[in-house]
């Protein structure tokens, strides 16, 4: 079966048989895809097969990384390939066509962990083709005030959840959790939503049990974390794409009390440099625009590194009070 799917403006396609595209959809939809039928040719082409892969991976693709789930990527000069055991991916960015084949190791598609490595492999091949359409992922969270854009980015620990939801509780709206998508419009660059539901740890769901109760299932993939429809305790405060004017990157400070200190530019780029999928790309042109987007991104605001202390737990409102200066 072939559903077809919008993300923002993009045009996705999804091919797999029946109970598959199930699962393949609940993914799409956890990345803010909804499906829409359209006119023109798609912008991506998904198609997902139970069979085994025809060919194993050219013996002469480059390997680029290997994921901590154990999918290894490489590129042969022209393609990109994922693997993982049984399973082979192809993604082709000149026709932005991804081809997967699963073979007999993502057989059970009622095994938690079978359905989270399927996730993954769209996931990432997704990411790939999506910097060939200009869009580009970054590891971060991004909020809205007042037509004003946070935009907080930091390694997975560094409580940028936490501040998110304590920015939430003060009024602020929230684009996207966890992961976020760059596009350049109108002179600038914007962070486009690329996950609208929260996924909350174990540790975030203690500090903010109301979330946590109302969660309906884990999200898609292997850790252990609660998804939240956020629309359920924020009605009508979801924005779909802002344009970033501070950036924030925290770090815990647990004997301390929380401060923000102002960074250098070319620390700004580091840090987004470290938070981005840009070691993926393997087209000069594709990797120079990235870079472009993530300096322009630097530029375009100021920069702040929160020191991220106990009292952000104790009083939901402190990390409003300290940002309210730069946003005035």
């Amino acid at each position: 079966m072939i559903r077809t799917y919008r993300l923002h403006h993009l045009r996705l396609s999804l091919r797999a048989a029946a109970p598959l595209h199930a699962v393949l959809a609940d993914g799409l939809r956890f990345k803010g895809a909804v499906e829409a039928a359209f006119d023109q040719a798609p912008h991506v082409e998904l198609a997902f097969h139970a069979a085994p892969p025809p060919e194993p991976v050219p013996d002469d693709a480059e390997p680029l990384v290997e994921y901590d789930v154990g999918i290894a990527l490489s590129h042969d000069g022209a393609c990109y390939y994922l693997a993982r055991g049984t399973a082979v991916g192809i993604v082709d960015p000149e026709t932005q066509r991804v081809t997967v084949w699963l073979g007999e190791d993502y057989a059970d598609l009622e095994d938690r962990e079978t359905r989270a490595l399927i996730f993954y492999f769209m996931a990432i091949a997704l990411v790939i083709s999506l910097a060939y359409q200009d869009h580009y992922a970054l590891h971060a969270a991004v909020l809205d005030r007042g037509g004003r854009g946070l935009l907080i980015s930091a390694p997975s620990g560094s409580g940028k959840t936490t501040a998110t939801l304590n920015l939430l509780r003060a009024g602020w709206s929230y684009v996207s959790d966890d992961t976020v998508l760059l596009r350049r419009r109108n002179g600038g660059v914007e962070a486009v939503s690329y996950r609208r539901d929260f996924s909350l740890t174990p540790d975030t769901a203690a500090v903010f049990p109301e979330l946590a109760a109302r969660s309906f299932g884990p999200p898609p993939g292997l850790r252990e974390k609660w998804r939240v429809d956020m629309d359920n305790f924020f009605p009508g405060r979801f924005v779909a794409v802002t344009r970033p004017r501070l950036l924030l990157f925290p770090q815990r400070t647990p004997d301390a009390p929380s401060r923000l200190e102002p960074l250098r530019l070319r620390d700004v780029f580091i840090l987004l440099l470290s938070q981005s999928a840009i070691f993926i790309t393997r087209a000069p042109g594709v990797r120079e625009a990235y870079l472009a987007m993530l300096r322009d991104l630097a530029n375009q605001g100021q920069a702040l590194r929160l020191h991220a202390g106990p009292d952000l737990l104790d009083d939901p409102n402190r990390l409003d009070a300290l940002l309210r200066p730069y946003l005035d």
